[in-house]
């Protein structure tokens, strides 16, 4: 697969008040989703997905959480041989922020810019009425959802939205929160992506490697079928090494530090 790498900063460090304020981001409900795609299938709409590329690091920091990061190893000297540190303005992966800057950016546009009006009952579906139908969108993070009986209308959003926001339209939906959809004109069916107990292999190469932190992270991250024992070695994992970790109220300075996130796809 394709090797892809990204700077992450580590989050734990930031402190409550000085580094941030307000964390707090919705998804939208399996319920809700659930209700569109039923919605969209009574009245023989079109349900296509977008994922929104590096979402977090498409939002800006406010100027009062701009912070001092150290580079990853590596890129922490200049070419005199200095240590230099980086000046964050947008959110970064890992910051504890990042999630609601993200969340906070899509909302606005979508309310203020695009004319969508968000629904009283779950604040990440939006709907707007077109002049030949409709459109409903469900935002979970970096995915959108677009059930839309005007294909006029959903192909002018993407297009207003392409100036915003880089993202990849994958079409027809057919895979997202782990569950597979299959379309058709008069009916959706649904299944789980994938199965915890066909997964064995997986599960196993998880077991054996949990000797790091990074190991750790990278298996709880990508690896969505875990069975008990791969568990229960996380947590004595993390009990044996949590004497050596520095608890966030202990920091005492407003500089992150990060890392090289790398993964295959």
């Amino acid at each position: 697969g394709t090797a892809k790498t990204r700077v992450c900063a580590q989050g734990f460090s930031q402190i409550h008040g000085i580094n941030y304020d307000r964390s707090h981001s919705p998804t939208i409900l399996h319920s809700s989703l659930r209700t569109i795609c039923a919605v969209a299938k009574l009245h023989g709409a079109q349900i296509d997905f977008l994922d929104f590329t590096a979402a977090y690091t498409q939002s800006e920091l406010d100027p009062s959480e701009y912070i001092y990061m150290r580079p990853p190893p590596g890129y922490d000297k200049d070419e005199n041989g200095d240590e230099v540190v980086w000046l964050i303005t947008r959110s970064l992966y890992g910051m504890v922020q990042s999630g609601r800057n993200w969340y906070m950016r899509i909302r606005e546009y979508l309310k203020d810019r695009a004319g969508f009006t968000p629904s009283d009952a779950d604040p990440c579906v939006y709907q707007k009425k077109t002049e030949n139908g409709w459109i409903i969108l469900g935002l979970y993070v970096d995915d959108l959802v677009i059930a839309h009986t005007d294909k006029d209308a959903r192909d002018a959003f993407i297009a207003d939205l392409e100036k915003e926001f880089d993202f990849t339209d994958q079409g027809p939906l057919t895979d997202v929160l782990g569950i597979q959809f299959e379309q058709s004109d008069s009916h959706i069916s649904k299944s789980p992506a994938i199965s915890v107990w066909s997964c064995s292999s997986r599960r196993s190469r998880f077991e054996s490697d949990c000797s790091s932190p990074s190991a750790l992270s990278s298996r709880a991250r990508w690896n969505t079928s875990l069975s008990l024992p791969a568990v229960q070695k996380m947590g004595r994992y993390v009990q044996r090494e949590k004497s050596v970790a520095p608890p966030c109220q202990q920091r005492k300075t407003s500089r992150l530090s990060s890392w090289f996130e790398s993964r295959s796809e």
